[in-house]
């Protein structure tokens, strides 16, 4: 795959930023572990180029409008978009308690709660990620769902309703704060389709049709809440119908406005269900019979070395005008088996090490913001 300077320059500033921040970059909110740990990194993001034969994919900008189809990129045009990092260890860092197995619902509880509780650190945790170059913040609903807020099925209960309008109002203040502050306003706000149950766990996930009612419930309620969302984020998808259902919901309750769907993956590139990714992506991209509302294919929450051994069956996968990419985590994982995770599951190992906010053995201390920089360059 070849690059251009631009686009390497892109992910050089990536390094730089991951190591040493801008000045005016609270570094309590955003340092160099909230690009490596459980975030949102850097996305690198590829299509097949068929104008030139001498080059196999060119690197695209996902950022489409919103309005119409898919936008492609002139053609050889490389870019690199950068993504928010993780919200829950931004909290954490500025008070807010994260207790529980990582995965499960009690894990993102508090998170969700301090958009309501705690709204000013969510802005300013978002503010902070703005400031250090992401071009697109995610709301913080990703544990805003019934199971973790321990709540009826149903995304019209009273408090959900008003914590999933709270995280909406989080983002879209920080990104108007950015405008307000004399900034480039350009970034632009996902909203979360999260698993409804515990992350990573495949053999958690309920029935295609379940999983839809609920979907279309949060799709429904975001819409309503939230005019300043720009694409939904199907994200941290364990099996081919998870991600199904929760792409039908975008289309059929999200107005025309654009979807990416992301897997999370075993350590040998298959998904966290053994499933295998060209199946995935071909089930997503039935959902999408106008072919303009799937703008892009990842992988997250999972390490770098899956998203290598699965990266090139993505490329091969995708729709055309389709772009390609990843945000891995940096949670120390080790293979399980088959078993009650079907596969990789977040846990300690050998590479673990305690990065100072009071969880010893979650996180790698093999993966520097330098050696994640390197790699991304070969995404």
């Amino acid at each position: 795959m070849s690059h251009s300077a631009s686009a390497l320059q892109k992910i050089d500033g990536l390094m730089n930023l991951l190591s040493t921040l801008p000045d005016d970059v609270d570094q309590s909110l955003v340092d160099e572990y909230e690009f490596k740990q459980a975030s949102r990194s850097c996305i690198t993001l590829n299509d097949v180029d068929t104008s030139d034969e001498e080059s196999d994919f060119s690197i695209i900008d996902a950022a489409a409008p919103t309005g119409g189809g898919r936008t492609m990129a002139a053609p050889m045009q490389k870019t690199v978009t950068i993504l928010d990092g993780g919200m829950g260890h931004s909290l954490r860092r500025l008070g807010v308690s994260i207790v529980g197995e990582i995965g499960t619902s009690q894990r993102f509880s508090n998170v969700a709660m301090a958009n309501v509780d705690r709204p000013d650190l969510v802005t300013a945790a978002h503010s902070a990620f703005l400031k250090a170059g992401a071009e697109i913040i995610t709301i913080n609903n990703y544990g805003v769902v019934p199971a973790t807020l321990e709540k009826p099925e149903s995304f019209d209960d009273p408090e959900l309703v008003r914590v999933v309008t709270g995280a909406v109002e989080n983002a879209s203040r920080a990104r108007q704060q950015q405008h307000d502050d004399g900034r480039r306003s350009t970034a632009r706000i996902a909203a979360s389709i999260p698993p409804l149950r515990a992350s990573y766990r495949p053999d958690q996930v309920a029935s295609f049709e379940d999983n839809l009612a609920l979907y279309r419930g949060l799709v429904r309620r975001l819409r309503l809440t939230g005019s300043s969302i720009d694409f939904f984020l199907c994200e941290t998808m364990s099996t081919v119908d998870e991600a199904r259902a929760a792409a039908t919901a975008v289309a059929e309750e999200g107005g025309g406005v654009p979807m990416w769907v992301s897997w999370t993956l075993r350590s040998d590139g298959r998904l966290r269900s053994g499933e295998k990714v060209a199946d995935a992506v071909k089930a997503v991209a039935a959902v999408d019979l106008d072919g303009n509302l799937l703008q892009a294919c990842l992988f997250n929450c999972c390490s770098v070395e899956a998203i290598d051994n699965a990266l090139d069956e993505l490329l091969a996968a995708v729709p055309a005008g389709c772009a390609v990419g990843a945000y891995p985590n940096n949670f120390a994982e080790e293979e399980l088996g088959v078993g009650k995770t079907s596969g990789d599951q977040c846990s300690s190992s050998e590479h673990a090490h305690d990065h100072g906010d009071g969880d010893k053995n979650e996180y790698r201390e093999d993966l520097s913001p330098e050696k994640f920089a390197a790699v991304a360059k070969n995404w």
